[in-house]
């Protein structure tokens, strides 16, 4: 297998080496966000994370037994598309329950008519 030699470059964005650092590999367009779980709050907000993207996380794992990496896909079109299938999923909950309020109404009207009949 032949290796073959790049060089990464590294910004730190906000003068704090230990905060944000955005790295760059020569010969690849893509770019890394690198920070502390702290900062995700202020790092969220950065426009660059409206572009696809790929994630890792690295954090405790659930058994306390060292660390585990969480690796994702991010992608700002999908989040849409989800945020906008939710909110449509939401609006058919709620027109099937008016629906099913309007007819107990219609029915229940219906019956109290046909009680009050003289027989």
């Amino acid at each position: 297998m032949t290796v073959t030699p790049f060089s990464l470059r590294i910004f730190v964005a906000d003068g704090d080496p230990d905060g944000l650092r955005v790295v760059e590999r020569s010969n690849w367009i893509g770019k890394a966000l690198v920070f502390p779980r702290a900062l995700l709050p202020r790092v969220k907000a950065r426009d660059k994370l409206g572009q696809t993207r790929v994630y890792l996380l690295l954090g405790p794992r659930e058994d306390s037994e060292g660390e585990m990496l969480r690796i994702g896909q991010g992608d700002r079109r999908l989040s849409i598309v989800r945020e906008v299938e939710a909110e449509v999923e939401t609006n058919l909950k709620r027109a099937q329950a008016l629906r099913q309020s309007v007819l107990r109404s219609a029915f229940a009207i219906k019956a109290t008519r046909e009680t009050m009949r003289p027989a």
